[in-house]
């Protein structure tokens, strides 16, 4: 289901629906984020990974770190910045895979009222 536009923002839902120390994922018009909840701090970014797009929300989140499920690369979160780059084996075809460390977009993600908005922008 895609989240609508309303009251200037996107209207994810409720922050009770990312519990401390989880993650959901969204979709919005044009975009699928997720949003990690972080000790009661909001991170919002992209669903897809930079390196293979495999979806991060399968990923292993611990503390402030998103760990790829697909590769093992892992990022900062609310930043997105590349805590460590994980590419293949050595190897032509593995060389051309593992492409160079990319941060995560990120989205910046607001609580109004006790509920999970982001910008119109963000799509």
């Amino acid at each position: 289901m895609t989240i609508e536009l309303t009251d200037g923002h996107y209207d994810l839902g409720p922050t009770a629906d990312v519990p401390v120390g989880t993650m959901k994922g969204y979709a919005l018009p044009g975009r699928r984020i997720v949003v990690a909840n972080l000790g009661g701090a909001f991170a919002g970014f992209d669903e897809l990974c930079p390196h293979l797009s495999v979806p991060l929300s399968q990923g292993t989140l611990t503390n402030d770190c998103l760990t790829c499920v697909g590769h093992g690369s892992s990022f900062e979160l609310p930043s997105g910045a590349v805590q460590r780059w994980m590419g293949r084996r050595p190897g032509l075809i593995s060389s051309l895979l593992s492409g160079k460390p990319l941060p995560v977009p990120t989205v910046a993600v607001a609580v109004i009222n006790d509920r999970l908005c982001v910008s119109p922008a963000v799509a």
